[in-house]
């Protein structure tokens, strides 16, 4: 299998406590796509979601209502392997004002 590679900047977020999900958006090359049997959204270190399409580019999960911070990353896989996880993105608890930033992996605030 070639080497599937999901490029993605940091993204640190103070979102705001009454947003009730978050979306997060990633691109891919089409020449990755026909590798590609889905993606898992992982978040502190577990699988949130596997997304089982493998031309998914965005998925919508409920926030979490702890009042914590929490880590998200994207792997795309095969029945053979999983790649490695995309960069990090932030879900930083916060009382502030919600923003958006966009790179090649985004976390969207949904109110």
């Amino acid at each position: 299998m070639k080497r599937i590679l999901l490029a993605a900047i940091i993204l640190i977020f103070a979102t705001t406590s009454f947003a009730a999900e978050l979306k997060f958006t990633w691109d891919y090359t089409p020449e990755a796509q026909a590798d590609i049997e889905g993606f898992k959204l992982y978040r502190d270190g577990t699988v949130e979601e596997a997304i089982l399409t493998p031309n998914a580019r965005t998925v919508v999960i409920p926030r979490q209502t702890d009042k914590k911070s929490h880590t998200y990353h994207l792997t795309a896989f095969n029945a053979e392997e999983e790649s490695g996880p995309s960069a990090t993105a932030i879900d930083v608890y916060s009382t502030k004002k919600p923003i958006r930033v966009e790179g090649t992996l985004i976390l969207e605030v949904i109110e």
